[in-house]
This record gives structure tokens, sequence and C-alpha cells, in this order.
């Protein structure tokens, strides 16, 4: 993954601007050049994929959870599948449709363009057979739409291989549990933080497997008596 703090990126783009400065003062470049140059090295010091795929997933993901956690014990304990939240009209209107917002859109797109090499942007340009025409598109906010949706799944679905080597149960992207979205949000944490401290403490998690257990043995009761 490339993952950059804040921090990181002001770095790099204070070294890209501090090479910019010493190009201006030999005065040998001609500006345009430069400029040309500052646009692109800008852009590479925006966010790239891999850092709005982990942000947009971790958001998602604690908001269902909240949305479940909400819920009569039904909707709590029942699975989701994950296709029917995530979409790409989750993202059309990531700055809104206010017309002022349109140049937000694009800006963000030449941060993810410019750092094609990100995990992310490289993991749909090889498995997406959608990826040439989307990133050619016209419209910014639907382009933009098609690259955060697929970041997030690509992110989700990493997260699920890792549980699944580590744990007994083997979580589905199609049949998620809320202990299991509590389990994701612990994964990808640690991804984009860098640190091993649990979002979610291992033992909310394991009281939530008891009662799902506890739910689950209970509507088979029900069914049986019915």
């Amino acid at each position: 993954m490339w993952i950059r703090s804040d921090n990181e990126r002001k770095e790099q783009l204070r070294e890209y601007l501090n090479g910019i400065i010493e190009e201006l003062d030999k005065n040998i470049i001609p500006i345009d050049v430069l400029i040309v140059r500052t646009e692109y090295e800008a852009n590479l010091s925006k966010k790239n994929l891999d850092d709005y795929s982990y942000e947009e997933s971790l958001k998602f993901l604690k908001e269902l959870i909240k949305e479940k956690e909400e819920n009569d014990i039904t909707n709590k304990y029942n699975p989701i599948d994950l296709d029917d939240y995530l979409t790409e009209d989750r993202y059309k209107d990531y700055f809104g449709n206010d017309e002022k917002n349109q140049y937000q859109y694009r800006s963000v797109l030449d941060g993810i363009m410019a750092n094609d090499e990100a995990y992310f942007f490289e993991k749909i340009r090889y498995t997406n057979e959608d990826f040439e025409s989307k990133k050619n598109l016209e419209d910014p906010k639907e382009c933009l739409s098609f690259f955060l949706k697929e970041g997030v799944k690509g992110a989700i679905t990493d997260g699920l291989t890792w549980i699944k080597e580590q744990e007994e149960h083997k979580p589905s992207y199609n049949e998620l549990y809320l202990p299991e979205l509590k389990k994701l949000v612990n994964e990808l944490e640690w991804v984009l933080e860098g640190t091993q401290n649990r979002f979610y403490s291992l033992e909310e998690i394991n009281k939530d497997y008891k009662e799902l257990k506890e739910y689950k043995e209970k509507s088979k009761e029900d069914e049986i008596e019915y």
C-alpha cells in the first residue's frame, strides 16, 4: 500500500517546490516548462487512490455498523450484502452538485491519475475491464465515483482476505454480520493508522458474536415451532 500522512505529503511538496525555486533562480529552463512541472509535482503530492480507498472504506463500514446497532435485534444480526450498499451512486455527489465544486472533482482526479503507481490504481487498471472507458470519461464526477467505489471495494476485499487467513470462520463480502464488520474496521484502521490499537475492542466483538449465536439459535427454534 502507498499510504502517506499529511506531513509526509507536505515534505514531498516542499521538496518539489524548492526544486522549482532553484530552477527559477538559475533562469535556464523556460517559465512555461516550470509551470507545467509545478502542476505535475503538485498533483503527485495530493492524496492517491490508496489514501482515499482506506479513508472511505472506514467511513462506509462505520456508517453500516452505526445503522445496524440502532436497529432492532432482527436487523442488527441479519447479514448484509455489501453490493447492495456500495454502488457508484454513493460517490456521485462526493463534493455536492454546486457548479463551483466541479473543480474539486477534477483536482482530486488529477491527484489520483498522477499517482498511477498506487496499489489500488494498478489493481483496477489490470483487473477491471471498465478501467479505460471510465478513466477517460468527460464527466469528472462519474469518473471519480468509479475510482472511489472500486477502491473501497478493493480495500474491503483485501481486509476480508487478511481476516480469513487468521480466523477459522471465513466471512463473505456478500454475507457479512455485525461482528465481522467491526473486525474489518480494525484491520483497515491498522493499515491506515499504522497502529495495533483497535477501534472496536475484542470484548465488544466477542459479545456481538455471542448475541449473534443466540439470535440464530432462537430463530431456528422459532422456525421449528412454526
